[in-house]
């Protein structure tokens, strides 16, 4: 049962973030989401059809220190939107409110990449690239890279630090770009 109700969890979680990321209009017309497979330490998902159809890997972090910080829901996510014209969107769940004027970073290997919490009311608690040319480039690293840590400060001003593993994300993004064209 246990099992059962932590999946129910991961599937809402994951359509939560699709719909954070596709908007209000898309929120309106939003399915459960479609299991695509699990890629080594990645899972590929898809939620709705036609053009409004999304597509997005995720995983959870292998290893968290939050410094006794309660945390809610934390993973990180690349996205398809074509109807928006979005591919590999990333965004990280960090599951807290981050402090404001602060960074989220992203480290894999001895590249950095900066993303920006987002400051509307309701998603404090996500940080996302806004340059398409810089957020191509963490999922180039991300495809290239074995690890990511992921650090940020709550509003608290605890630090975190969460570690991904890397393994299968490539696979998990030929996926979804197969499936959302």
């Amino acid at each position: 049962m246990y099992r059962i109700m932590h999946i129910r969890t991961g599937l809402t979680v994951a359509a939560m973030a699709v719909v954070l990321a596709a908007g209000a209009a898309f929120a309106q017309q939003a399915a459960k989401p479609k299991s695509l497979g699990a890629f080594g330490d990645w899972d590929a998902w898809e939620i709705g059809d036609g053009r409004s159809k999304t597509c997005f890997v995720r995983a959870k972090p292998k290893s968290q220190d939050s410094k006794g910080l309660k945390r809610g829901e934390v993973q990180i996510q690349v996205s398809i939107r074509p109807a928006d014209k979005v591919k590999n969107e990333v965004g990280v769940y960090v599951g807290y409110p981050l402090k404001a004027g602060s960074k989220v970073v992203a480290e894999i290997d001895k590249e950095s990449f900066e993303l920006d919490p987002s400051t509307q009311a309701g998603y404090r608690e996500t940080a996302w690239i806004h340059d398409t040319k810089r957020e191509g480039d963490l999922v180039t690293a991300m495809m290239k890279g074995n690890n990511l840590v992921v650090k940020g400060t709550s509003e608290r001003n605890v630090a975190t630090s969460d570690s991904y593993s890397l393994r299968g994300i490539s696979a998990g993004l030929k996926a979804i770009a197969d499936r959302c064209k």
